[in-house]
């Protein structure tokens, strides 16, 4: 995706919830608190590697930079991979 905040600006700097890491945390949410679904998350892709605690104001906050389109695109990519891997649209 070539532009995923709302600005410019939006996910360029090095943050500890960056794009990359946004994106399947969201995707990934389940029933359970913002909070529990932040920790669950870094530990498991932290591999035993220590992780800053994310807090779920942080999260908002890096959610609320995010553009819809963003989902849009992803989408079509996901269907445009599907497509070739088929072969044929149905």
């Amino acid at each position: 995706m070539r532009f995923a905040g709302k600005r410019r600006t939006d996910f360029t700097r090095k943050r500890s919830l960056p794009f990359e890491h946004l994106i399947p945390l969201m995707l990934n949410f389940r029933k359970s608190t913002p909070q529990d679904e932040l920790d669950q998350f870094f530990e498991t892709i932290g591999d035993g590697k220590p992780l800053p605690r994310i807090t779920a104001s942080a999260f908002c906050q890096a959610r609320r930079k995010l553009k819809h389109e963003s989902f849009i695109q992803l989408n079509e990519a996901l269907l445009e991979s599907a497509e070739k891997q088929m072969g044929q649209r149905r």
